[in-house]
């Protein structure tokens, strides 16, 4: 299908494709870039049943509860991971 908007013939995906690579001075004011810099320095909650040990993930639970025995779920503070 052709289009008189000239990049509509070579568009991609620049989440999956772009890379330290593909930097070029065109990529300075790319919106996906700066998102996908937001987006990896927001933290993530993981909780962790006292019932039956679960990891839960943030919005994973159910009004506090696990989803799989219903035990209550304790947040798991950064750096206590295993």
């Amino acid at each position: 299908m052709s289009s008189k908007i000239e990049w509509t013939e070579e568009v991609w995906n620049p989440i999956s494709r772009c890379g330290p690579s593909d930097f070029s001075p065109g990529c300075n004011h790319c919106y996906a870039r700066r998102m996908s810099k937001r987006l990896a320095s927001m933290s993530r909650k993981l909780y962790v049943c006292q019932s039956c040990d679960a990891e839960i993930g943030d919005g994973e639970d159910d009004n506090g509860r696990c989803p799989y025995c219903f035990g209550r779920l304790d947040l798991v503070e950064e750096g206590e991971e295993e």
